[in-house]
């Protein structure tokens, strides 16, 4: 069995060097060199580079001249715009050629290596990595994925590298990705036992949006565990010229930059700087001055006189020159000691529930923000607020945070009454969906010493409710961020996404309970359109009805839910010849769930109340139009501009089943069923203008409700006093 050889290759030169060969060009084969440690780096150029850069890393490379392929040197491009790009379409071949007779990894020079790729990827016969896909092109839709091939590796005369190479030509039509992207990941769905495909964070952790490039060259650095390189994707920052996705530029990216700056690219080249050179951190200021000026805007003027004192003494101190000579450090990255970070011990489910996915986003939002969280999932024990953690900890940590209804709280603060003492602060974390908490909390609440609450409706009826202790509001962060998913739907999914077609999709997901009121939406759909007209309810459950209980002969003592599927069945069977609706009962993955959001059209919910509402939110952060009853949580992320309120009248709740936090004298909303129907009678006869509410509204979640910011929230509200 043939396996890839741990030889790497770059292409460059396939055009006349004007410049000389840039320090991102030399990190790239720096990093390749010092993380993979390959047995060969093959430099693959037509036009050979030069500059002071080059000549330190050419050394430890083997050149190899090539040729431009013919077909794509003559070919005659519609659009000037991407012409231009020519040499990047004469590497797409080059590439591939190279990988077909040599075998390896092929990655573009505008790449740096981060982790050693494991040795298993050596088995494959082909790999690539899913990249982040603008799903408002048609070329996208039709593709239905998107593999860069920036980043390749397979062994020699591999299957999938022949026949990629073979329907480029036959595919080339002068676009960016139709030959580059789309097409390498239609093939991997027609031959997938011919390559191995990685998710996206693999290869292109920070994708080609604004949003990405900020993230490498201006933001500080996340987790990169199970990154094993970044693309940089040059040709969208390049030129000082072009500020689309930001002011950065090949001319900032300097060993000064590299050497102070604290953003996430500065952090993960610096171990690769070459020791023989000196960096001066006066310049590295000056630079960030320059950059102020050059932006437009204005530096303070006593970060001026600082820099001016700063200088002044380097001065005085040196008469040779203004340079602070310190050599690169040793080419291992350093890590924050624990003592100088923010240490959270974060309690949370281990299961598929709303609160275990706030919990769990928010775990991995606040390590991004360099803060220490000690993750302890806890599943259920020998009784309901008794609860085992999966793994205990003691110490080592000054904030804990239990995100958890509020009845767990007694067991985890006897736990932690041991350890405790003045600088421990213990939190609770929790939500609810009526104008009144229920009665027992206020003593659960009041003995923490805060609370988080994720909307600022849940804040004010807390307080009214009695309760003394700080509160602070801290939105849920999103799971999927309104990314499309890695991997494919299940079979079973696929199978139901084909079969809709281009219908327009109205979708709901959630348990179906008292509160959530499933049946309300059913009857309004059910109620407003016809089976002629090409639209389709989806209602996404559990396998419970939690509205309604029996009693079984051999347990009378013990209250057992229905099930949805005989719930709905019962609903529906007397409306046989009314419009399609789907019901879907069984457990979904996370990856199922984020395809479902991307293949509906409309997200629809006539919940009685939300304390967040994850559904919603998530369908926000998709772009999707949302009709909602607009009471709750969820006016704090659905404008009501660009979103679709449902008209409602308070109602007491009375509920079958858990009586005890669901009582009589709470109040919420019963919508307005033919206010919801003209909604969504509107939404679907004005398809465009809800899909313009739907992109309004992500970029309203995007700017207001991005996990940085939320993170860094709570981590303010966790060391003020």
């Amino acid at each position: 069995m043939k396996k890839t050889p741990r030889i790497f290759h770059f292409v460059f030169g396939l055009r006349p060097q004007t410049e000389p060969f840039h320090l991102m060009h030399y990190l790239c084969i720096a990093s390749c060199l010092h993380i993979n440690k390959p047995d060969a780096v093959l430099f693959h150029y037509q036009h050979m580079p030069w500059g002071p850069w080059w000549e330190l890393i050419a050394p430890s490379i083997q050149l190899h001249k090539i040729e431009p392929d013919k077909f794509i040197s003559s070919f005659l491009y519609n659009d000037p715009a991407i012409g231009q790009y020519r040499y990047a379409h004469l590497s797409d071949i080059a590439r591939l050629e190279i990988l077909i007779k040599y075998g390896g990894i092929y990655a573009d020079i505008d790449t740096l290596f981060i982790n050693k790729l494991p040795n298993h990827f050596f088995e494959y016969e082909f790999v690539m990595g899913m990249e982040k896909v603008d799903w408002t092109t048609i070329a996208a839709q039709t593709a239905g994925g998107s593999l860069c091939n920036a980043w390749m590796m397979g062994e020699p005369n591999s299957d999938f590298a022949k026949l990629l190479l073979a329907r480029t030509y036959e595919s080339f039509d002068g676009t960016w990705s139709a030959h580059s992207t789309f097409l390498p990941y239609r093939l991997s769905r027609e031959h997938p036992d011919w390559i191995h495909v990685e998710p996206q964070r693999s290869f292109f952790f920070y994708d080609w949006t604004g949003k990405g490039i900020r993230g490498i060259f201006e933001e500080s650095l996340p987790n990169m565990d199970n990154v094993y390189s970044i693309h940089l994707w040059s040709h969208m920052w390049w030129d000082r010229k072009r500020i689309d996705t930001s002011y950065f530029h090949a001319v900032r990216l300097t060993p000064e930059y590299v050497r102070f700056s604290k953003s996430a690219y500065a952090e993960l080249a610096r171990p690769f700087l070459p020791e023989s050179i000196t960096y001066s951190r006066l310049r590295f200021e000056l630079q960030k001055i320059n950059i102020v000026w050059e932006n437009g805007e204005f530096a303070s003027r006593k970060y001026l006189e600082k820099i001016y004192r700063w200088g002044k003494n380097i001065l005085r101190e040196s008469a040779q020159t203004a340079k602070i000579e310190e050599k690169s450090p040793v080419k291992k990255q350093t890590k924050i000691s624990v003592k100088d970070m923010k240490t959270i011990k974060y309690i949370g489910f281990n299961d598929s529930t709303g609160y275990s996915i706030a919990a769990r986003t928010m775990v991995s939002a606040l390590r991004k923000e360099n803060a220490t969280v000690h993750w302890v999932p806890v599943v259920w024990g020998s009784s309901a607020y008794n609860p085992h953690s999966v793994k205990q900890i003691r110490e080592g940590y000054r904030n804990v945070i239990i995100h958890t209804v509020p009845e767990y709280y007694p067991y985890w603060l006897n736990f932690e009454q041991e350890e405790k003492t003045k600088s421990k602060k213990i939190w609770g974390y929790t939500a609810w969906e009526t104008d009144k908490i229920p009665s027992h909390w206020a003593k659960l609440l009041n003995i923490m010493d805060g609370i988080f609450v994720p909307c600022h409706w849940n804040k004010e009826v807390f307080r009214k409710c009695g309760i003394q202790t700080r509160i602070e509001v801290l939105p849920h962060i999103s799971q999927f961020h309104g990314q499309v998913p890695e991997v494919s739907p299940s079979p079973k999914l696929n199978k139901l996404i084909d079969r809709m077609g281009t219908r327009f999709v109205f979708y709901n997901i959630g348990v179906w309970s008292d509160r959530k009121a499933p049946w309300l939406l059913i009857e309004a759909f059910l109620s407003e359109f016809s089976p002629h007209e090409p639209v389709t309810l989806v209602v996404k459950t559990g396998e419970y009805d939690f509205s309604k209980y029996k009693r079984k002969w051999y347990k009378p003592w013990q209250l057992t839910p229905h099930k949805t599927v005989s719930t709905f069945k019962i609903i529906t069977k007397f409306r046989t010849n009314g419009p399609e609706i789907i019901h879907l009962d069984e457990e979904f993955s996370d990856t199922d769930i984020a395809w479902l959001h991307k293949r509906g059209d409309c997200f629809v919910s006539l919940a009685r109340g939300e304390g967040w509402g994850m559904a919603s939110y998530e369908a926000a952060w998709c772009g999707k139009p949302i009709i909602i009853t607009g009471f709750g949580g969820v006016l704090d992320y659905l404008p009501e501009n660009i979103s679709y309120h449902v008209n409602y009248r308070l109602m007491p709740v009375h509920l079958e089943a858990d009586k005890q936090s669901y009582t009589p004298d709470q109040l919420w909303a019963d919508p307005d069923l033919a206010h919801a129907r003209q909604l969504m009678r509107q939404v679907f006869e004005d398809q465009k203008g809800a899909a313009e509410k739907g992109l309004q509204l992500r970029n309203y979640v995007n700017r207001n409700f991005n996990s940085a910011l939320i993170a860094r929230k709570c981590l303010d509200a966790l060391e003020a006093e």
